[in-house]
């Protein structure tokens, strides 16, 4: 790892004119940026799901394993490989061949090494600072890992305690490093470009989920540090740690400053010393670098699916040392006044808008008045005509300085400067109806205001407007304001996207709809819209209605005069007049009339084979159904009672007796009535017949009406011949 940073050096060494950077490309989500800006003091169990998402092989594993190597790295530090086992799995696990998670012992001892090389394959958890920094490139690769760095305790596992308990503390090695020293003295021109460089870019894109951003670094990065400068804040704080302000002056070059956050570790010198700094005090600062996580959180903040944003990579300093800290400078005078022009008397207040260490503020306003206050603010009242000349002296530790503005203030008939146009607008972007209110913030006292909203229709002579866009697209909002003097102009830009448009019926996806019966006209089903701007276009955009006899009207109607039975699954889109979309994923079930007759009789699944018997009287499903019976009745099923001979004016009759149904309205499509036909064969005494030469008696027996309960009837051939015996049986002609 250590000869990538001396091959850092010689290729920083080589491009000083314009540094030609290689790039590491890395996808993350929101949520794991958002982790990382927060990260400060911690340990690898605690990005065991960032470490993972990037490598997937360990997914399910936790880096609570320690494979420190055998040597002091030559910027001083010992290197510690993270793995998820204590076989060393994922040691060499990155696309470089490096660990996916590497901890560090910075200004390291021969002691330490020897100790902590003693616990090889041990389960550990160092804990540190957390750093995400491109600091490796090996072509053609940029490497993607995580560090802890520098580290500040070990933990190792105690299986009496059933936890991790602290093993050695490395607080006392966070001071000054060496080697930030002589990086500096190696490639001044290499760290004037990671604060100012056009070629230390950060690009983020979102891609199309929303969710997920493809990011690419620059890389290689230096490590260490060290910088003469002047401290732009006392210490304060937020919710990641304890910081102050920095402004580079060596080796930055002087016509570009820069401020950078320089974070502080508790427990350390450095923090004991960072404890006592005012602003304006000058101090040299030797640190590790690292991404500064927290902005890029910022930038990434409001970009939505396909935006693209190219910075310079956001980079803060991790403090190890500080030293010669010295006096504080004098404080500066900067201060503005509101408003700068008007009729007498004008009441103006002034405000000091400098942080530093002030102890005291001097005030003339040109007319004679003056006053002495530590506030940081002042009210005056001009109370004659004319031109004034305002001057500020403030005083602090490190000296005074002076400010000295002429005719900065008019009063009466004196004309007034021309207004600058400034603006403020909320909100900037949302779902269309958007009403967006504007707050004008312009200077030079304006007295009149004109407002294009972007839409080549509104426009107001408020000064403070409110304007609603009734429809998604990209518009400038053009303000002018003016006043004796002249006018200004500023913009700014609007982004009204779609609303949420909602398809009802809705719920489970799909959401099923009400079923029909094959052959039957389906009750038509109607889907509806809302959220957008009506009326409504509807249409299926995915899955099919194919071959189900049903169609959807662009007006979101379903219905099918004869619909073919199956299960049908569809999305529709429902387009609103702006041509938002809003879609919903639909099934509709058509059963056949054997299944819909099941159904209604609650018996789904157990009547499925139309060949069983349900109730085990010998009677099929199927028949039942044709001959009209409740399937659940097992004393109602087609059979003959009995054939009797009847002998009428010389003739013979056979009267067949035997149990029918009559029909069955209850349920849908139901049986409105039954024709039962008398069939006959001959056969012989001994119970021999033909049984493939049924004959029409030309009987039949129309049941109607009913509940499809079992009825006693009986059917009479009356054109009996002289035959062989005959046999007789009663059918159920198909619906």
């Amino acid at each position: 790892m250590v000869t990538k940073k001396v091959v850092l050096a010689g290729l920083a060494m080589a491009m000083c004119a314009g540094v030609v950077r290689a790039q590491t490309v890395e996808t993350n989500t929101f949520a794991e940026i958002n982790l990382m800006a927060s990260m400060w003091e911690g340990n690898p169990s605690q990005i065991t799901s960032l470490v993972n998402t990037q490598y997937p092989a360990y997914n399910g594993d936790t880096w609570q394993y320690i494979f420190p190597v055998s040597h002091i790295e030559s910027d001083g530090d010992i290197h510690i490989d993270m793995a998820v086992n204590s076989s060393g799995s994922g040691s060499t696990g990155n696309n470089a061949g490096e660990s996916p998670v590497i901890c560090e012992i910075v200004n390291a001892t021969s002691a330490q090494l020897s100790h902590v090389t003693s616990l090889s394959s041990v389960q550990a958890l160092p804990v540190g600072i957390f750093r995400f920094w491109t600091e490796h490139y090996t072509a053609p690769v940029g490497e993607r890992h995580f560090e802890f760095h520098p580290m500040t305790q070990l933990l190792t596992w105690n299986a009496s305690s059933n936890a991790f308990l602290l093993d050695s503390d490395y607080h006392a090695n966070i001071t000054n490093d060496a080697y930030g020293v002589s990086t500096l003295n190696n490639d001044p021109a290499y760290e004037q470009e990671l604060f100012n460089g056009d070629d230390d870019r950060m690009i983020a894109t979102v891609m199309p989920d929303g969710n997920h951003l493809i990011f690419t670094w620059p890389s290689p990065n230096i490590n260490y540090s060290q910088f003469a400068g002047i401290a732009m804040s006392g210490l304060t704080n937020d919710f990641v740690s304890n910081f102050f302000w920095f402004q580079p002056t060596s080796p930055m070059p002087s016509n570009v400053p820069v401020t950078v956050r320089c974070r502080i570790i508790t427990n350390t010198y450095a923090a004991r010393l960072a404890s006592g700094l005012q602003s304006n005090q000058t101090v040299t600062v030797n640190a590790l670098q690292r991404t500064d996580m927290l902005v890029v959180s910022n930038i990434i903040a409001r970009m939505t699916a396909g935006q693209t944003t190219n910075v310079t990579a956001p980079v803060e300093l991790v403090t190890l040392g500080l030293s010669s800290l010295g006096s504080v400078g004098p404080p500066a005078a900067i201060f503005s006044g509101s408003p700068t022009n008007g009729p007498a008397p004008l009441s103006v207040t002034f405000a000091d808008t400098f942080t530093g260490s002030i102890t005291n503020r001097f005030w003339s306003f040109g007319d004679g008045g003056t006053t002495n206050t530590t506030a940081t603010s002042v009210h005056y009242v001009y109370q004659t005509t004319g031109s004034y000349q305002v001057s500020l002296i403030v005083s602090g530790l490190g000296g005074s300085n002076t400010n000295t503005k002429p005719n900065y203030i008019v009063v009466g008939s004196a004309t007034p400067p021309p207004p600058v146009a400034s603006f403020t607008n909320n909100p900037a972007s949302g779902p269309a109806p958007l009403t967006v209110y504007f707050y004008d913030t312009s200077t030079g006292s304006p007295t009149g205001w004109a407002w294009a909203f972007g839409d080549a229709s509104g426009t107001s002579t408020s000064q403070n407007p409110n304007y609603t866009y009734d429809y998604p697209g990209t518009y400038i909002v053009t303000q002018i304001v003016a006043n004796a003097s002249g006018s200004s102009t500023n913009h700014a830009t609007i982004t009204v996207s779609c609303p949420t448009i909602t398809l009802s019926p809705n719920g489970a996806n799909p959401t099923v709809l009400a079923g029909g019966t094959e052959g039957l006209a389906y009750n038509t089903q109607t889907i509806t819209a809302s959220g957008g701007a009506a009326p409504y276009a509807y249409a299926v955009t995915g899955g099919s209605l194919a071959g189900s006899g049903l169609t959807l009207s662009s007006a979101g109607t379903l219905s099918g005069a004869s619909p073919v039975a199956g299960t049908y699954t569809f999305t529709v889109t429902a387009t609103d007049t702006n041509n938002c979309p809003g879609s919903q994923a639909y099934s509709v079930t058509v059963l056949t009339q054997f299944a819909s007759w099941e159904q209604f009789y609650n018996l789904s699944g157990t009547l499925t084979s139309g060949n069983a018997s349900y109730t085990g009287d010998g009677m099929s499903n199927t028949n039942k159904y044709m001959a009209g019976f409740s399937p659940a009745n097992a004393a109602a099923y087609l059979h003959v009672i009995s054939i009797a001979e009847q002998f009428v004016a010389g003739n013979t009759n056979v009267v067949v007796t035997y149990l029918g149904a009559n029909g069955d309205n209850s349920y849908v499509p139901g049986i409105a009535s039954r024709t039962n036909v008398l069939d006959y064969t001959t056969g012989d005494a001994n119970g021999n017949y033909t049984n493939g030469g049924w004959q029409d008696t030309y009987q039949t027996n129309i049941l109607s009406g009913g509940n499809g309960s079992g009825t006693i009837t009986s059917m009479t051939d009356s054109n009996v011949t002289a035959s062989p015996d005959l046999y007789y049986r009663v059918r159920v002609l198909l619906p």
